[in-house]
């Protein structure tokens, strides 16, 4: 009788352990979708360069056909933007909506993401461009 009770026992504490890791999980899973929605969102709303103190410039060429995540991803690639998905988020809550020009641009990833946004619009092309 004892040795059932025994295993009675430490079946409630391995069951109880179990409980509490998956509970432990499923908080650390909430904070970091929290923290991840958090910094998203940031990115998206705040309007701050990516690295303010780099000075270097990258020419961006827009071309009819160039969708707007295509545009977002070289960005990215090129180390303007942080994040596509964040700029892409931005520009369709923008004044800049669907008023991108084709050219090319230089852009800077010291500037801000409407400065960005801004040039990326604007009426007319950088000189010396084709």
């Amino acid at each position: 009788m004892a040795k059932k009770s025994t295993n009675q026992v430490l079946k409630v504490v391995f069951f109880s352990i179990v409980r509490f890791t998956i509970n432990l999980l499923i908080l650390y899973l909430f904070i970091q979708l929290f923290l991840f929605a958090y910094r998203f969102a940031y990115q998206v709303f705040a309007n701050e360069a990516y690295e303010p103190n780099n000075k270097a410039t990258v020419m961006v060429t827009i071309y009819d056909d160039t969708s707007v995540m295509e545009l977002a991803t070289s960005l990215e690639e090129e180390g303007v933007i942080a994040n596509r998905y964040t700029f892409f988020v931005r520009y369709r809550f923008s004044k800049y909506n669907g008023q991108f020009q084709i050219g090319t641009y230089e852009v800077s990833p010291s500037m801000k993401m409407d400065e960005i946004l801004a040039k990326l619009s604007a009426q007319e092309q950088n000189e010396g461009e084709t």
